[in-house]
């Protein structure tokens, strides 16, 4: 990765590439403008195909309450072929969340 690049996405897919390589993901802000809690699964991933939500089991996952966010700050964690993210309604599950309601930003090195 390049140090100190910058991510960012408004989620209107139920499965969005982040970062298409290696890289260590530094910091990530989730923001929920739904009326529910939602949460972010992050996968180690090249590309969104190599994703099943609902079977392939995410990395991490951070969770935002209704019309809240969540942050992931830290030393890296490290992604060895890219990073994709999915909004879901469970922490595991494959129900996507409504589209425009989610937005994520960060950055990786």
């Amino acid at each position: 990765c390049m140090a100190g690049a910058s991510i960012s996405a408004t989620l209107i897919e139920s499965k969005t590439l982040l970062f298409g390589k290696a890289c260590e993901l530094t910091s990530l802000k989730y923001i929920n403008e739904d009326t529910a809690a939602r949460f972010l699964q992050v996968f180690d991933a090249a590309a969104i195909a190599d994703v099943t939500l609902g079977t392939t089991r995410p990395d991490y996952v951070l969770v935002a309450a209704q019309n809240a966010a969540d942050n992931y700050h830290g030393s890296g964690l490290k992604f060895n072929k890219g990073i994709v993210v999915a909004p879901t309604t469970t922490a595991t599950g494959s129900t996507a969340a409504a589209d425009d309601k989610t937005h994520v930003f960060g950055e990786v090195r």
